[in-house]
């Protein structure tokens, strides 16, 4: 049995599918551009559970975040790599994202969050994580993340079975109204 994997002999053919796809069509934060192309690629359906159960697990919890947690970015040739003004140590800085879309929370270093938004800009789209705090460690943005989290849900935010959070609409309306 095939599994989609980094190590797939077709996985540029499939991360280039979903990108176009992506940026054709948007992510609904489900795995149906994967299903789709998976199948186009000649999985079989058992194939093609195995192969989203295998993302889901190592962090792709949908098409976008295939391509942002679990794509490497495009290698580059020597020397092309773009000159950064920034001069922070950005491996050592910790960001806390959201996304509304999706109601989950995620920490990575400020470096990732850079490759990952670097990545997405240049294949025409954006996962929707929002950063709302950078931090010094992973265990402060952690914190930062169970403060929001305990804030949301005073506001009227509910959480679902997959402890995702999602603001009602007049609840995350007020909330940018009062900034």
């Amino acid at each position: 049995m095939q599994v989609m994997a980094e190590t797939h002999p077709k996985w540029q053919q499939f991360t280039n599918g979903l990108s176009n796809a992506i940026r054709a069509h948007g992510c609904d934060h489900t795995h149906e551009h994967t299903r789709a192309l998976l199948e186009v690629l000649g999985f079989a359906d058992d194939e093609i559970e195995a192969s989203v159960t295998g993302f889901t697990e190592a962090g792709g919890f949908c098409d976008c975040e295939i391509l942002t947690n679990l794509a490497s970015p495009p290698s580059e040739p020597a020397n092309t790599e773009p000159e950064r003004p920034c001069t922070l140590d950005l491996g050592s800085l910790w960001v806390a994202e959201y996304s509304p879309q999706q109601g989950c929370l995620n920490m990575m270093t400020a470096r990732e969050v850079v490759e990952n938004n670097l990545r997405q800009i240049m294949g025409g789209w954006a996962n929707g994580y929002i950063p709302f705090a950078i931090c010094k460690s992973a265990e402060e943005a952690s914190r930062a993340c169970d403060v929001l989290t305990e804030a949301m849900l005073k506001r009227g935010g509910k959480s679902d079975h997959l402890g995702r959070i999602f603001m009602p609409e007049a609840a995350a309306t007020a909330g940018g109204a009062q900034g």
